[in-house]
């Protein structure tokens, strides 16, 4: 987040953080944690503020991208390994799975084009100005980007990866992994608050790796640590700092 909104104004590692948690608490009231990107802005000067939603809404594209691809990825692995299709049906998977992935980064990479539409379609100065931010972002910094967004997805997977095999010795690592790549994939495009994010995370969880293991008890268990780990934790240390941000501090300051 603060590669992308320093294009707007400077900001440290630690305001950033303040204002990435502080986002937390607002996206668990929200559908798929849209909130997250109103409180992460209200940590910026006003006059930044809806144009930051815009570098926001790159950088959770670029988490997207990943989710859904690794996701998609996992897919194939599992219908060859944990389902029987039939070939044509399995290269049709692939090859639809293969557009999808390279549209997606078409679009990634090609996100200005956002900006010369709305300079095309739209009369009005004030949202050609917002979008317009856009135009400012190089193919080398949406890589980097897209890279923190990987390495963001590989530290989270990682995490359940380790906890279930901790509660679940004999599971085996590369299979856990592309299951829970699914598990993630379909809370992806599952709509749902953050509150009742658990009960879906639990649930794909246990009938996705119920394919390796019976023990729905540690698969619970995991899915519970994690949320708390990854969402509820930072949601209540954000809402001490945005409260703070909202009622008693005297302007913006970024530092």
């Amino acid at each position: 987040w603060k590669l992308l909104i320093i294009k707007l104004e400077p900001s440290s590692v630690w305001y950033s953080l303040k204002a990435i948690v502080s986002g937390s608490t607002l996206g668990i009231f929200t559908p798929n944690r849209i909130g997250d990107i109103a409180g992460r802005v209200m940590f910026l000067h006003p006059q930044n503020r809806i144009r930051a939603m815009v570098c926001t809404a790159i950088g959770a594209f670029a988490q997207t991208i990943m989710i859904i691809g690794l996701g998609l990825l996992s897919a194939i692995y599992f219908c060859i390994h944990f389902v029987e299709l039939e070939y044509r049906i399995f290269y049709v998977l692939l090859y639809l799975v293969g557009v999808l992935l390279v549209l997606l980064f078409f679009i990634y990479f090609n996100i200005n084009w956002v900006s010369f539409i709305t300079d095309k379609w739209i009369k009005s100065e004030k949202i050609r100005k917002v979008f317009a931010i856009m135009n400012s972002y190089t193919t080398k910094e949406l890589a980097i980007v897209l890279l923190v967004g990987f390495l963001k997805y590989i530290i989270f997977s990682t995490q359940y990866v380790l906890l279930i095999m901790f509660l679940i010795p004999e599971v085996h690592w590369f299979d856990t992994m592309i299951l829970i790549n699914l598990v993630f994939f379909v809370q992806s495009i599952v709509p749902s608050f953050a509150m009742a994010d658990l009960g879906i995370r639990g649930a794909t969880s246990i009938y996705f790796l119920g394919f390796i293991t019976t023990n729905v008890i540690a698969i619970l268990a995991a899915s519970i640590i994690i949320w708390c780990v990854n969402i509820m934790l930072p949601a209540l240390v954000g809402a001490v700092f945005f409260i703070q941000q909202r009622f008693f501090d005297d302007g913006i300051r970024v530092v």
